[in-house]
């Protein structure tokens, strides 16, 4: 989609993006509390209300990118018109079927899937745990805003690190931090 000169350009956007996220989210979310009246009922409808506003925001922007056309003859080496003279349905799934059933798709698609759970639920009450044992409404926002900020981060420098020392070192280095952050948490408990 990008040309090879704008490629670091391009990560670097998207991972400001992020970064810029970890803020807007969870302060728009503290914002809009309680913006639909002081029932309790109708307390978090305005970060609903936000977040449909993101979403929608987001499919703005993705229809704003325009990716190449694909010339499938180059891809598989085949004439591209016989693949999609069928009816547009069974065509479809003719193309897509074959992908959908390879492990090489299956797998990432059910660790990725596994794994935005597995970040999901915890995420989704730690601010109603941290607000049970006392923290502050503000107290629990940065912990999140902080959290996201080290999500997206190093995105800035994984890309030298990776093409500097291979992908395997940098695993293993992110493994390393990864062991050492549970052993602190551990220990603080």
């Amino acid at each position: 989609v990008v040309d090879e000169a704008w490629a670091e350009r391009a990560v670097a956007l998207v991972v400001t993006g992020g970064c810029i996220a970890a803020f807007a989210g969870p302060e728009s979310a503290e914002a809009t509390r309680g913006m639909f009246g002081d029932n309790e009922k109708y307390e978090f409808l305005g970060v609903f209300v936000m977040t449909g506003v993101f979403n929608i925001a987001n499919g703005v922007f993705t229809c704003l990118v325009h990716f190449p056309s694909n010339n499938s003859s180059n891809l598989r080496g085949e004439n591209s018109a016989s693949n999609y003279d069928d009816d547009e349905n069974s065509g479809y799934w003719q193309r897509i079927g074959p992908i959908v059933r390879k492990r090489h798709f299956s797998i990432p698609v059910l660790i990725s899937a596994m794994s935005w759970i597995i970040m999901a639920l915890p995420m989704s009450v730690l601010r109603v745990a941290m607000h049970q044992v006392g923290f502050t409404s503000r107290q629990s926002l940065i912990a999140i805003e902080f959290h996201f900020l080290g999500m997206y981060s190093p995105g800035f420098f994984s890309g030298i690190w990776i093409a500097k020392y291979g992908p395997r070192w940098v695993c293993m280095g992110a493994s390393l931090i990864f062991l050492l952050a549970v052993a602190c948490l551990q220990s603080a408990c």
